[in-house]
C-alpha cells in the first residue's frame, strides 16, 4: 500500500509497483465514497528501454478489486441481507503461472477468514474468488480489507498484496407526513465529488451518479448562492467539457414511503431551485423524474430548463407538483424506495452565483396535499396589448389537484398594487383544469408597463405557494391614421421598453460615438450613455398599428448601431433585429438579409450586427399586408463578454408604399382638417445640384400640371423631404407628383396621389369613368368607422370587396382592375359603413 487518505469524507488508495529490474508496473487508483468498485484499475506496461520486452515481475500476485459486496439501502433493491458473498479478484502479473496462494479478508478489522487454494492462475491473467456469505443486514459502515499470499514462491512486490473497501449498508426507515418533510441539506458535509456516491457525507437518503469524470456535485460553494442557510446541491462541471461529450449529472433522493397508496394519499413535491448562467439552457436532460421503486422507470415531474428564470442567481420555488398522479397515471405505486432525480447536463463550470452554467437546489420536501388549488397562470389580457378603448377583462387558469371537487372557491385579482377584486368560483370538478373569467373589469391602466397579480385562496389550502400569480403588460396605443411619422421630439410616443437587463432609455444619445438624434435632439439607444450590457435580451416596443387600410404597407427608420461583431467566428455574438406579431402573440423575425434598404448586415442570422455603424441611415422594409392590426418591436441580444454602444432609433415612419421609380423610396399625401394638402416623399441616391418640384393638376393631364414650390436637395437631409398646399378654395379632385430634376440634367418622376377638398355629402367619386386599368374611389365619411368598400356586377352578384378606415373622415383607394379580372359591363360600387351606404355606377369598357 503506497498511500491512504480521507478527505471530506471521500476516501482515495494508491497502490504502486516499481520493481527495479521490471519494465512493467500496476496502478490502481481507488477513490470511494461509500461506493466501493467504482474505483479505477490500471494495468500498463512501462518501458525503461524504449522497447516493450524485459522481465515479469517474479511471483507478483495482487488483489486486483473486491468485487462484492457493494454499497446499499436497506429496505430497497439493493439492501444486504445475512448471507452476502465477499467477492475478491486477484491478477498474476508474472509471466509464468501461479498454482498455488492463499486468500482472506476481514471486516472492520475483526479475524480473517482465510482459504488457501491451489487454482492455476495463467500469466497475466485474474481469477474471480466467492467466500460464503456474512451478515450485512444491519446498515453501518464496514471496511473489508483483502490479502493474497503467493505460495508459489517470494513475491517480489508485496506492497499490492492488500486492498482495503469501505462499504455502507445505509439506514431508510419509513418516513410519516403526517408533518411535511424538509430537505434544506444543512446536514451536508462540505463535499466535491467527481466519481459516484451512495450516500453523500451527511445526507445518507441522497445518491449522486454521473457519467464522466469532469462532472460535478458540491454541497458548498459560496454564501451568496442560498437562500436559507449555508448548504444546497449544486450540479455543474470542473472545467468545460471536451467535444462531443455530454457530462450528465443526477441527484438522486430515496424515500420509505411505504405506508403510503398513490389511491389515497395526494402527496406533492416541492423545491427551490436556481441556474448560474446563459450557457445553462434547456435539454432533455435538464428535468425532474420520480419511480414508484428503485426498479421502476422514471417519469418526469418537471422540466429544469423549459421552466427556469430568464435571470441567471434566481431562486424559484416549485411547489405542489403531483408525485401520486404522476405514478398512478403510470401504473406505479409508492415503496420503500420511492425515487426522486433531479438531473443537469454540465457544459460549463458555475462562475458564480449569475455566469455559466450549473444548478443549485434546496428546499426539497414532500407533503400530503389538502384542498390544493393552483392559479397556474393569468391567460388574459396578454402581455401586450393594443388598446383603443373598453374595459381590461382579466381572465386565470386555476387548477383542482385534489380528487374531489371544491365548490366555492375564493379568486381575485388587482392592478398595479391597487385594490383588490374578489370573486367566486362555483365548483371546480377533481383533478379539473379551468379557465375562469372575472365578471368584474377595469379601466385600462396608462399605457406603457403595468402589472397584475391574481390569486386562489381556497380554506384549508396547505400548499399556498402555488397560488399566485403576477405578470407585466403592456398597453399601447392604436395607430390607424397614416402616414404616421415619429421623431420623439414631444416625448417616448408610445413606444415601450422590456425584457431581460434592457438598457433601452429615451432622451437624448450622448454615447461616445452615437451622441446625436438623427433629427432634434431625441431618440431611442441602448443605453443613453455607454455600452449595453452582457446577457441583455431586450425589446423596444412600438404602438400598435391598424394597417388594414394600407394596400403595401411600408416601414422606415433611421438607426445607429455598433455590437460586438462575430461574424469571423460564423456566428452572433451581440446583435439587433425588428419582430412583428399578428395576433400578440407569436412573434417572427422581420424581413431577412438583402430585403428592402440597409436591413441587415449578417446574412446567416438576418440581423445587424456589425461595430461602429454610427452614422445615421435610413432603414425600409415591406411590412406583411394584414387586415387589422400589426405589433412591432425591437430585439437587442447579447451574450458574455465585450459590450458596445447598441441601437438608437429616430424618424420612424409606416406608410402606403405604393410602386415608384427606380431611387424613390415613397411619396404619400393625405388631406388635413384644415384643408391642406399633406405631401411627404423619401429618395435615395440623390446628389448635391439635384432639386425637386412639387407639382400640382386638376386634369392629370401632360399640359396641366403647375409647379408650386422647387425644393433644393442639401447635405444631410437624409432624402427626406415634405411640403404642405395650403393654398385656399382647393375643390374637387387634384393631382400631385413630385419632379426630381437631377444634377446631370436627368428627370424623373414619383407617382401621381390624389385627394379630393370638395366633401362631397352624398355619393361616391369615381375617376376614371369609364375605368379599365384602374379605379380611384373616394367618399367623405361622417365618421372614422371601418367601412367596407363593394362592388357589385349589374346582376347584383358580388364580385370584389375590402375593409378600410377612414382617414379624416375621407375614404381613398386605389383599385387594380387587372388583379380583379372583371369583363366588360355596367357594375356597381358601394361604401357602407354600418350606419349608411352609399353607391355609384362605373363601367369597364
Amino acid at each position: 500500500m503506497d498511500s491512504i487518505a480521507t478527505v471530506n469524507g471521500q476516501t482515495s488508495f494508491t497502490i504502486k509497483n516499481l520493481h527495479p529490474d521490471s519494465t512493467y508496473y500496476a496502478a490502481v487508483v481507488a477513490r470511494i465514497n461509500g461506493l466501493e468498485g467504482e474505483y479505477a484499475n490500471a494495468l500498463s506496461r512501462r518501458p525503461n528501454n524504449g522497447n516493450c520486452t524485459g522481465d515479469i515481475s517474479n511471483n507478483d500476485l495482487m488483489i486486483d478489486s473486491i468485487v462484492a459486496p457493494r454499497s446499499g439501502r436497506a429496505f430497497t433493491s439493493s439492501a444486504h441481507g445475512t448471507n452476502v458473498p465477499v467477492i475478491i479478484r486477484v491478477r498474476n502479473l508474472d509471466d509464468q503461472p501461479v498454482s498455488s496462494f492463499t486468500l482472506k479478508y476481514n471486516i472492520n478489522g475483526g479475524a480473517f477468514t482465510e482459504e488457501n487454494l491451489n487454482i492455476n492462475i495463467p500469466a497475466r491473467s485474474v481469477y474471480t474468488h466467492s467466500f460464503a456469505g456474512i451478515d450485512l443486514s444491519a446498515p453501518g459502515t464496514y471496511e473489508i480489507t483483502a490479502v493474497v499470499k503467493n505460495n508459489s514462491g517470494s513475491d517480489s512486490n508485496p506492497g499490492n498484496d492488500t486492498l482495503h473497501s469501505i462499504i455502507r449498508h445505509l439506514q431508510n426507515e419509513p418516513i410519516s407526513l403526517d408533518q411535511p418533510l424538509l430537505e434544506n441539506f444543512e446536514t451536508a458535509d462540505i463535499v466535491s465529488l467527481q466519481n459516484n456516491a451512495w450516500g453523500i457525507a451527511g445526507l445518507s437518503r441522497w445518491d449522486y451518479v454521473n457519467t464522466d469524470p469532469l462532472a460535478r456535485l458540491r454541497t458548498f460553494v459560496t454564501p451568496d448562492i442560498y437562500e436559507n442557510g449555508q448548504r444546497g446541491i449544486t450540479l455543474d462541471v470542473s472545467k468545460a467539457r471536451p467535444a462531443n461529450t455530454s457530462p450528465f449529472n443526477a441527484l438522486i433522493g430515496t424515500f420509505n414511503i411505504s405506508g403510503y397508496d398513490v389511491n389515497n394519499h395526494e402527496i406533492r413535491l416541492s423545491f427551490r431551485y436556481k441556474h448560474h448562467g446563459f450557457t445553462q439552457v434547456p435539454h432533455p436532460l435538464n428535468k425532474v423524474w420520480a419511480r414508484g421503486n428503485d426498479t421502476n422507470e422514471w417519469i418526469e415531474l418537471f422540466d429544469l430548463g423549459v421552466n427556469q428564470d430568464p435571470l441567471a442567481g434566481t431562486a424559484q420555488i416549485i411547489s405542489g407538483l403531483d408525485l401520486n398522479g404522476k405514478l398512478k397515471a403510470a401504473g406505479q405505486q409508492f415503496s420503500a424506495s420511492t425515487q426522486v432525480r433531479f438531473g443537469q447536463i454540465g457544459y460549463y463550470s458555475m462562475a458564480d452565483d449569475k455566469n455559466f452554467a450549473g444548478y443549485t437546489f434546496d428546499d426539497v420536501s414532500l407533503q400530503i396535499a389538502q384542498n390544493d388549488v393552483e392559479l397556474t397562470r393569468i391567460n388574459s389580457p396578454a402581455y401586450q396589448n393594443c388598446v383603443q378603448s373598453g374595459n381590461l377583462t382579466v381572465a386565470v387558469v386555476v387548477h383542482n389537484s385534489m380528487p374531489v371537487a371544491l365548490s366555492n372557491v375564493p379568486v381575485r385579482y388587482r392592478i398595479n398594487g391597487g385594490s383588490w377584486i374578489q370573486e367566486v368560483i362555483p365548483v371546480i370538478s377533481p383533478k379539473q383544469t379551468l379557465e375562469f373569467t372575472f365578471n368584474t373589469t377595469s379601466a385600462w391602466p396608462g399605457v406603457e408597463k403595468s402589472s397584475i397579480e391574481a390569486e386562489v385562496q381556497m380554506p384549508g389550502d396547505n400548499i399556498p405557494e402555488n397560488n399566485l400569480k403576477q405578470t407585466d403588460i403592456l398597453i399601447q396605443p392604436v395607430i390607424s391614421s397614416f402616414p404616421y411619422f415619429q421623431n420623439f421630439e414631444n416625448g417616448p410616443a408610445g413606444f415601450a421598453a422590456d425584457g431581460i437587463n434592457s438598457t433601452w432609455e429615451f432622451g437624448k444619445p450622448n454615447s461616445l460615438r452615437i451622441n446625436t438624434a438623427a433629427s432634434g435632439t431625441h431618440a431611442w439607444k441602448t443605453r443613453l450613455t455607454g455600452d449595453y450590457k452582457s446577457l441583455e435580451k431586450s425589446y423596444l416596443y412600438t404602438p400598435c398599428f391598424n394597417i388594414s387600410g394600407l394596400t403595401n404597407p411600408m416601414l422606415g427608420f433611421q438607426m445607429a448601431y455598433s455590437f460586438e461583431d462575430c461574424r469571423n467566428f460564423n456566428f452572433v455574438c451581440d446583435a439587433g433585429w425588428m419582430e412583428y406579431s399578428l395576433d400578440g402573440n407569436t412573434w417572427q423575425k422581420l424581413g431577412s438579409y438583402g430585403e428592402g434598404q440597409n436591413w441587415y448586415d449578417y446574412q446567416a442570422g438576418d440581423v445587424w450586427m456589425a461595430s461602429n455603424q454610427t452614422a445615421w441611415r435610413e432603414m425600409i422594409i415591406a411590412l406583411p399586408p394584414h387586415n387589422g392590426t400589426i405589433r412591432l418591436r425591437y430585439v437587442m441580444s447579447s451574450d458574455e463578454g465585450s459590450t458596445r454602444e447598441g441601437m438608437a432609433i429616430d424618424n420612424f415612419h409606416i406608410y402606403n408604399g405604393d410602386p415608384l421609380p427606380l431611387n424613390w423610396l415613397w411619396f404619400v399625401a393625405s388631406p388635413s382638417a384644415q384643408g391642406h394638402a399633406n405631401l411627404e416623399w423619401k429618395v435615395f441616391n440623390r446628389k448635391e445640384g439635384d432639386r425637386f418640384s412639387v407639382q400640382v393638376s386638376r386634369q392629370n393631364s401632360p399640359d396641366e400640371w403647375e409647379t408650386l414650390i422647387t425644393v433644393p436637395s442639401t447635405p444631410g437631409d437624409g432624402g427626406l423631404y415634405a411640403f404642405t398646399d395650403d393654398r385656399t378654395k382647393k375643390s374637387g379632385l387634384m393631382y400631385y407628383r413630385i419632379q426630381w430634376l437631377h444634377a446631370d440634367g436627368e428627370i424623373s418622376f414619383s407617382s401621381v396621389k390624389i385627394l379630393r377638398f370638395d366633401n362631397p355629402t352624398e355619393g361616391i367619386v369615381l375617376f376614371p369613368n369609364p375605368a379599365d386599368r384602374w379605379l380611384q374611389v373616394q367618399a367623405s365619411m361622417n365618421d372614422d368607422a371601418p367601412c367596407t368598400l363593394n362592388i357589385f356586377g349589374s346582376d347584383g352578384k358580388l364580385v370584389y370587396s375590402m375593409r378600410q378606415l377612414p382617414v379624416n373622415g375621407l375614404i381613398s383607394s386605389r383599385i387594380d382592375l387587372g388583379l380583379i379580372g372583371l369583363s366588360s359591363g355596367v357594375y356597381f360600387v358601394e361604401i357602407n359603413n354600418g350606419k349608411g351606404r352609399k353607391t355609384a355606377k362605373w363601367v369597364k369598357p
